[in-house]
């Protein structure tokens, strides 16, 4: 028999049957394997949000059974109470930003300035990869424009274009990558303190990190079937294609095409193509290797369900100094926050809400849009609330205790963030 398993809960001894994602993108192989170190489990939720397992004397292999007081996987749960301990007593800080920037407007003003210019991008980065994928000519001044205005909406207040990122349409799954890579670079590099033009280089190298695609059969993009030896080969070149593109093109920044070039490789040297590691590569490859792999977490994709954003900033802190450079991914949770914009959270009163801005200094106490209230019915109108002064009708101040998955409730987070309009 088989059984679905959240790869946070898989132990020492399960043989692992199928996965969620192509067997390609893991270091595993076809037909299964048993899982013997806790490392596996973490190369596991480098990818998948779950697996099958087979379950009694139906495996290949001998099943291995373990005392579960003993389990050294039981470390790598990603809900396991000391994990949400760790994670608040390191991120409840401001952290180490150099704080060079402070919002100037709110969200609600933001979002009003930039939904233009954020439909713009979208539209931009389509159509630039349509002319390439037709063998025509890279728009660097159109591409450096769109992002400039982009850097300065980061620069007034990250959180607004970071609701745009929860957006996800259809007919451009690569374009919206691209923005949405941007957009939560342009957020990190603003957290890390970084100059408006290197912010900008960051920006373009994410929105065309992955240009090179263009050159990439469609069937092998789309396709619903594991990928051979030749498929896998051919998409990995889309990294050296994108180098060759950008680098054909004037007015893009030799650290926009690092972006490019080391956005696969990997802090321990497992990456590609080169298999570089940790100071081998560029500050931007390290910032490039953490957030396409975050965006790629959270979103949904054929046959396999998105992650949870506090989940996945999970899986990024507990692959940092293997998959990922450690203190830029502490960087990024800390800009992210202990509870991303759009997540559903619990109070202690037993109200819910959905988180919509950050508090940057006081980062447990974001502004939050109250829906259910503390008798469980769901408001008519949902209440938006700053954390940081608010008393419910009963003079009780709300305390977090409690991020919940996206299915507990029967709403979508995303009708309740301001971009909505």
């Amino acid at each position: 028999m088989e059984k679905r398993v959240e790869v946070g809960d898989l132990k020492l001894g399960m043989y692992v049957s199928e996965l969620d994602c192509p067997w390609s993108e893991t270091p595993f192989a076809p037909p299964g394997f048993t899982i013997r170190t806790p490392e596996q489990i973490t190369q596991l939720l480098a990818q998948c949000a779950y697996v099958y397992i087979k379950t009694g004397l139906t495996t290949s292999e001998p099943e291995v059974r373990s005392d579960p007081l003993l389990d050294p996987s039981a470390f790598y749960r990603l809900d396991r109470p000391e994990l949400e301990l760790e994670i608040l007593k390191k991120y409840a800080a401001p952290g180490s930003g150099q704080n060079k920037y402070h919002d100037t407007c709110s969200i609600e003003d933001e979002i009003n300035e930039i939904r233009r210019a954020h439909k713009q991008a979208l539209e931009l980065v389509d159509d630039l990869m349509h002319a390439v994928r037709l063998g025509g000519n890279l728009d660097a001044t159109a591409a450096i424009h769109i992002v400039s205005l982009l850097a300065d909406s980061i620069i007034r207040n990250p959180d607004a274009l970071v609701c745009f990122t929860h957006l996800r349409q259809t007919h451009a799954a690569t374009a919206e990558h691209g923005l949405r890579s941007c957009i939560l670079a342009l957020a990190l590099g603003r957290h890390l303190g970084m100059a408006k033009q290197q912010l900008t280089n960051l920006g373009i190298g994410m929105l065309l990190h992955d240009i090179g695609k263009t050159r990439v059969p469609q069937e092998i993009l789309e396709c619903g079937h594991e990928r051979n030896e030749e498929e896998r080969r051919i998409l990995r070149m889309h990294v050296s294609d994108g180098v060759d593109i950008l680098e054909s093109t004037e007015g893009i920044d030799s650290s926009s095409i690092e972006v490019a070039r080391q956005h696969h490789e990997h802090y321990d040297g497992s990456g590609y193509p080169r298999g570089l590691r940790e100071n081998e590569i560029s500050q931007f490859g390290h910032i490039a290797a953490i957030i396409d792999r975050y965006d790629n977490l959270t979103c949904p994709l054929p046959g396999r369900r998105a992650v949870p954003p506090h989940k996945a900033l999970k899986i990024l802190y507990e692959l940092r100094g293997k998959l990922f450079h450690p203190h830029l991914t502490e960087e990024f949770i800390r800009c992210m926050g202990i509870y991303p914009i759009g997540s559903i959270v619990e109070m202690r009163t037993g109200e819910v809400g959905v988180v919509i801005a950050l508090n940057r200094m006081r980062r447990l106490k974001p502004r939050v849009s109250l829906i259910v209230g503390t008798d469980q019915s769901y408001r008519e109108r949902p209440q938006i609330v700053d954390l940081a002064h608010y008393h419910n009708q009963h003079g009780e101040a709300l305390e977090i205790v409690r991020v919940a998955d996206s299915n507990t409730y029967e709403f979508d987070p995303l009708d309740y963030l301001p971009v909505v309009a």
